[in-house]
Formats: C-alpha cells, sequence, structure tokens
C-alpha cells in the first residue's frame, strides 16, 4: 500500500477516535488504535524501505516481526512492546469484561509515544 493511502487512512480514523471518550467507548478506542497503529508502523516500514509497497503488515504479525527483523531500527522493539501492550489489552475491551475506561486511556497514552516515533521517521 502506498505510503500516501496510509497516511489518508490515519487521517480519516484519528478524525473519527477524536470524536470518542475514553469512559464510555473504550472498546472502539481500543480497535482504532491498533489500526491506527498498523497504518502508521506499515508506512514507516515502507518509508524506510523494509517493507515492499506492495505488502503490508497484519496487526496480529506487527510485535514479532518487528522484535525478529528489526524493520524500525532502534526503535523496532519500543514499537513492538507498545503493539503488544495493545494486544493484550483488546481481548479484556472488545470481548471480555472490563469497562473501565483507564485502559483505554492507557492506549491512548501508548500510541502518542508510537506516533511520535512514526512521525519522525515519516517526516509528517
Amino acid at each position: 500500500m502506498k505510503i500516501d493511502y496510509h497516511l489518508s487512512k490515519i487521517t480519516e480514523l484519528e478524525s473519527t477516535l477524536s470524536k470518542l471518550d475514553t469512559e464510555t467507548d473504550y472498546a472502539t478506542i481500543i480497535e482504532l488504535l491498533m489500526l491506527i497503529s498498523a497504518h502508521y508502523i506499515n508506512a514507516t516500514m515502507h518509508k524506510l524501505n523494509t517493507l515492499h509497497l506492495k505488502r503490508d503488515i497484519k496487526h496480529n504479525r506487527l510485535a514479532g516481526i518487528l522484535r525478529r527483523e528489526k524493520r524500525m531500527g532502534e526503535k523496532s522493539e519500543e514499537i513492538a512492546k507498545i503493539v503488544t501492550r495493545f494486544e493484550e489489552l483488546r481481548p479484556g475491551l472488545v470481548y471480555g469484561r472490563k469497562t473501565n475506561g483507564k485502559y483505554a486511556q492507557e492506549a491512548m497514552e501508548l500510541f502518542q509515544k508510537l506516533k511520535k516515533i512514526c512521525k519522525r521517521e515519516l517526516d509528517v
């Protein structure tokens, strides 16, 4: 997928995210954060030429690939940890009984770190 397409999807999804409330929309927030993060990571790897433009990596494979292949250089492990934490939070918020907005807030804070790293590489 072209970098510009990833960036347009990020803009669209972040617009939706901005309308949500962590106390009531926690399940939707964690799903959106996972999706937006996948777009950021894939776009960044395309920019770094560590992922071919015709290929993207699904969210459930990102952490493992980043750890093994270091496709985001020195930031690979940090990004992998954030993605892993999202994957840990998702089942409880989306399918389980976690109804506390503090988990969505934690995810938002992690997302801001991921976004900052990716934007630095993407020059956006």
